[in-house]
């Protein structure tokens, strides 16, 4: 883009798979991750963004051995000098928590 600025989107969707008892093996899982920079001064300096994200339909075989959702957020920066250049980021996550185990 001529204004320096680049976005990548990917979204991918599983079905869910089961066992020969009818029990989930794999869950329908949503992948989804977005990439968003922006150059200045033409690409010598920057800032981006990066957020993913996993959302699955646990069910009562795999809500104990799996998350429901997970999610990561980044964001990043750089600048360049002519002596050197300068770059730093910031991570972020959320997991959800698995379901508490079953009462006996």
């Amino acid at each position: 883009m001529p204004s320096g600025l680049t976005l990548g989107v990917l979204d991918a969707v599983t079905n869910n798979s089961t066992d020969g008892l009818g029990q989930t093996v794999e869950p329908t899982t949503n992948y989804s991750a977005l990439r968003l920079t922006q150059d200045f001064r033409k690409g010598e300096s920057g800032v981006g963004l990066m957020l993913t994200g996993v959302n699955r339909g646990v069910d009562q075989w795999t809500e104990s051995v799996l998350r429901r959702s997970a999610y990561v957020g980044a964001f990043n920066f750089r600048h360049r000098f002519r002596a050197g250049s300068i770059s730093s980021g910031a991570p972020s996550t959320r997991a959800a928590s698995r379901a508490p185990p079953p009462r006996c």
